[in-house]
């Protein structure tokens, strides 16, 4: 019945009627550790910090959009869990396969 139901939710996931589950969630962006320090007359360091992080992530939401790091995060992690539930049900296929070979044996 697990199996079922892993087979029917990746199946919706794949068909984007569903959205994977969200075990990786993007953080938002600010607050860096990084602080510069500037010697020169008339330049706010915090300005220039500012100013460089808001170039930095508009130049990176330009090649890759936000939430698809997370998306596909998320997408393997549930490839995976999938993976690991199709694996134990096979086991224990096997496992039914070589008890009913046993029990013919012994009949």
């Amino acid at each position: 019945m697990l199996i079922v139901w892993g087979l029917v939710e990746s199946w919706q996931i794949f068909k984007g009627q569903k959205e994977a589950p969200a075990i990786f969630k993007a953080i938002p962006a600010g607050g860096s550790s990084l602080q510069l320090q500037t010697n020169l007359p008339g330049i706010n360091a915090d300005q220039l910090q500012k100013q460089m992080q808001e170039a930095v992530d508009q130049q990176l939401g330009k090649i890759i959009p936000q939430d698809t790091i997370t998306k596909i995060f998320n997408l393997v992690s549930w490839s995976l869990f999938i993976f690991i539930l199709f694996a134990a049900g096979g086991k224990i296929a096997i496992i039914g396969v070589n008890l009913l070979k046993q029990n013919k044996n012994n009949a």
